[in-house]
Protein backbone atom coordinates (compact mmCIF):
# COMPACT_ATOMS: atom_id res chain seq x y z
CA UNK A 1 0.00 0.00 0.00
CA UNK A 2 2.83 2.65 0.72
CA UNK A 3 4.45 1.62 -2.52
CA UNK A 4 1.22 2.89 -4.26
CA UNK A 5 1.14 6.20 -2.29
CA UNK A 6 4.79 6.85 -2.92
CA UNK A 7 4.62 6.19 -6.73
CA UNK A 8 1.67 8.32 -6.78
CA UNK A 9 2.94 11.14 -4.99
CA UNK A 10 6.31 10.58 -7.46
CA UNK A 11 3.83 11.21 -10.26
CA UNK A 12 2.42 14.44 -9.30
CA UNK A 13 5.06 15.64 -8.57
CA UNK A 14 6.61 14.88 -11.62
CA UNK A 15 3.62 16.47 -13.97
CA UNK A 16 3.98 19.35 -11.64
CA UNK A 17 7.61 19.65 -12.12
CA UNK A 18 7.16 19.54 -15.55
CA UNK A 19 3.73 21.81 -16.12
CA UNK A 20 6.77 24.53 -14.65
CA UNK A 21 8.69 23.56 -17.40
CA UNK A 22 6.38 23.82 -20.20
CA UNK A 23 6.64 26.99 -22.62
CA UNK A 24 3.67 28.44 -24.59
CA UNK A 25 4.32 29.12 -28.30
CA UNK A 26 6.14 32.52 -27.42
CA UNK A 27 8.11 31.26 -24.63
CA UNK A 28 5.69 31.82 -21.65
CA UNK A 29 5.46 29.28 -18.85
CA UNK A 30 2.15 27.73 -19.37
CA UNK A 31 2.10 26.34 -15.37
CA UNK A 32 1.34 28.43 -12.71
CA UNK A 33 3.83 31.61 -13.55
CA UNK A 34 6.13 32.34 -10.14
CA UNK A 35 7.67 35.82 -9.56
CA UNK A 36 11.21 34.33 -10.70
CA UNK A 37 9.89 33.36 -14.47
CA UNK A 38 8.92 36.88 -14.54
CA UNK A 39 11.77 37.88 -13.05
CA UNK A 40 13.31 35.75 -15.98
CA UNK A 41 12.01 38.06 -19.05
CA UNK A 42 14.06 40.74 -20.16
CA UNK A 43 11.32 42.88 -19.55
CA UNK A 44 11.42 42.19 -16.14
CA UNK A 45 14.45 44.61 -16.14
CA UNK A 46 14.45 46.94 -19.06
CA UNK A 47 15.78 50.10 -17.26
CA UNK A 48 15.90 53.44 -19.23
CA UNK A 49 19.92 54.32 -19.81
CA UNK A 50 21.38 55.74 -16.11
CA UNK A 51 17.91 54.93 -14.42
CA UNK A 52 18.81 53.66 -10.55
CA UNK A 53 16.63 51.42 -8.93
CA UNK A 54 14.33 52.65 -5.97
CA UNK A 55 12.49 49.84 -5.15
CA UNK A 56 11.76 46.82 -6.54
CA UNK A 57 9.11 43.95 -5.49
CA UNK A 58 6.84 41.60 -7.37
CA UNK A 59 4.51 38.10 -6.53
CA UNK A 60 4.13 34.63 -8.22
CA UNK A 61 0.38 34.27 -10.07
CA UNK A 62 -1.63 34.23 -7.06
CA UNK A 63 -5.29 31.17 -6.80
CA UNK A 64 -8.42 33.31 -6.36
CA UNK A 65 -11.81 31.13 -7.09
CA UNK A 66 -14.06 34.84 -7.02
CA UNK A 67 -11.83 36.50 -9.42
CA UNK A 68 -9.93 34.21 -11.61
CA UNK A 69 -6.09 33.82 -10.92
CA UNK A 70 -4.04 37.19 -10.06
CA UNK A 71 -1.00 37.68 -12.44
CA UNK A 72 2.46 36.91 -11.79
CA UNK A 73 4.22 40.36 -11.59
CA UNK A 74 7.50 42.97 -11.10
CA UNK A 75 7.39 46.23 -9.96
CA UNK A 76 10.50 48.62 -10.17
CA UNK A 77 10.58 52.31 -9.26
CA UNK A 78 13.08 54.45 -11.09
CA UNK A 79 15.05 58.05 -10.69
CA UNK A 80 16.74 59.15 -14.14
CA UNK A 81 18.38 62.40 -13.37
CA UNK A 82 18.67 63.51 -16.96
CA UNK A 83 16.22 62.66 -19.05
CA UNK A 84 12.78 64.62 -19.14
CA UNK A 85 9.34 62.19 -19.03
CA UNK A 86 9.15 62.73 -22.17
CA UNK A 87 12.61 60.98 -23.41
CA UNK A 88 11.52 57.97 -20.98
CA UNK A 89 8.24 57.90 -22.88
CA UNK A 90 9.89 58.00 -26.15
CA UNK A 91 12.35 55.24 -25.67
CA UNK A 92 10.07 52.91 -24.03
CA UNK A 93 8.12 53.39 -27.04
CA UNK A 94 10.80 52.52 -29.54
CA UNK A 95 12.00 49.81 -27.51
CA UNK A 96 8.70 47.79 -26.95
CA UNK A 97 7.59 48.25 -30.03
CA UNK A 98 10.69 46.83 -31.59
CA UNK A 99 10.16 43.90 -30.05
CA UNK A 100 6.54 43.49 -30.64
CA UNK A 101 4.76 45.35 -27.96
CA UNK A 102 1.97 47.38 -29.00
CA UNK A 103 -0.03 50.42 -27.13
CA UNK A 104 -2.77 49.68 -25.01
CA UNK A 105 -3.84 52.47 -23.52
CA UNK A 106 -2.20 56.33 -22.66
CA UNK A 107 -3.50 58.20 -19.91
CA UNK A 108 -1.92 60.42 -18.16
CA UNK A 109 0.39 59.65 -15.60
CA UNK A 110 0.05 55.95 -17.19
CA UNK A 111 1.57 54.46 -20.34
CA UNK A 112 -0.07 50.34 -21.03
CA UNK A 113 1.66 47.98 -23.13
CA UNK A 114 0.73 44.74 -24.37
CA UNK A 115 2.28 41.85 -26.47
CA UNK A 116 -0.29 38.96 -27.49
CA UNK A 117 -2.71 37.61 -24.89
CA UNK A 118 -0.82 37.13 -21.76
CA UNK A 119 2.30 39.98 -21.15
CA UNK A 120 1.68 43.51 -20.16
CA UNK A 121 3.87 46.04 -19.20
CA UNK A 122 3.61 49.55 -17.96
CA UNK A 123 5.02 53.23 -16.60
CA UNK A 124 3.73 55.61 -14.59
CA UNK A 125 5.11 59.09 -13.97
CA UNK A 126 4.89 60.41 -10.70
CA UNK A 127 5.32 64.29 -9.66
CA UNK A 128 5.57 63.04 -6.08
CA UNK A 129 6.78 60.07 -4.39
CA UNK A 130 4.55 57.26 -3.24
CA UNK A 131 4.99 56.93 0.37
CA UNK A 132 8.39 54.25 1.14
CA UNK A 133 10.01 55.79 -2.04
CA UNK A 134 13.08 57.80 -1.50
CA UNK A 135 12.75 60.97 -4.15
CA UNK A 136 14.51 64.11 -3.24
CA UNK A 137 12.20 65.90 -6.46
CA UNK A 138 15.14 65.97 -8.91
CA UNK A 139 15.30 63.99 -12.20
CA UNK A 140 12.18 61.60 -13.26
CA UNK A 141 10.74 59.22 -10.63
CA UNK A 142 8.61 56.26 -12.59
CA UNK A 143 7.69 53.02 -11.86
CA UNK A 144 7.66 49.88 -14.60
CA UNK A 145 5.37 46.92 -13.83
CA UNK A 146 5.93 43.56 -15.91
CA UNK A 147 3.21 40.67 -15.36
CA UNK A 148 2.51 37.76 -16.95
CA UNK A 149 -1.26 36.95 -16.74
CA UNK A 150 -2.33 33.37 -16.19
CA UNK A 151 -2.38 30.52 -18.53
CA UNK A 152 -5.90 29.46 -19.73
CA UNK A 153 -6.92 27.13 -22.28
CA UNK A 154 -8.03 30.58 -24.76
CA UNK A 155 -4.50 32.23 -23.87
CA UNK A 156 -1.94 29.30 -24.33
CA UNK A 157 -1.15 26.81 -27.18
CA UNK A 158 -0.40 23.50 -25.43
Amino acid sequence: MSRVVLVVISFCLLVGAAALLIRDAVGLPTGVVTYQQVLSRPEAHLYYPGAHVRESHGEDEQPSLLEGNRPAYVQTFLVVSDATRQQIDDWYSTKLTASGWHVDSKADPLVSYARGTRESFSIWFYRVAPAGIEWDGKGTLYTIGYQIAPCSGLGCIW
